[in-house]
């Protein structure tokens, strides 16, 4: 349910441009609330959440970004096997 979604119907009607709605919503509320520990506290995604606010972009839409940068942390760590470390 992270996944962008795009909704159109022809080349004249655009709709809104947001996250899919597909999925549980209370994990998508939980991994939402975790974007913004992450941004204080972590440094990939503080770095990365900063970026895309000086460069215009709406704080939710760089929340979302946050989202998907820790998913793809989660999942590098699992796959790996090895400790998380702040610093690498």
């Amino acid at each position: 349910g992270i996944c962008p979604c795009i909704n159109e119907s022809g080349t004249s009607i655009r709709g809104y441009r947001g996250i899919s709605r597909i999925g549980d919503k209370n994990i998508r509320a939980t991994l939402y609330m975790c974007s913004m520990a992450a941004k204080v506290y972590n440094k990939g995604c503080r770095e990365l959440y900063e970026r895309m606010v000086a460069a215009g972009k709406a704080k939710k839409v760089a929340l979302v970004a946050v989202i998907n940068k820790l998913l793809k942390q989660v999942f590098g760590i699992v796959n790996s096997g090895e400790v998380y470390c702040a610093n690498s």
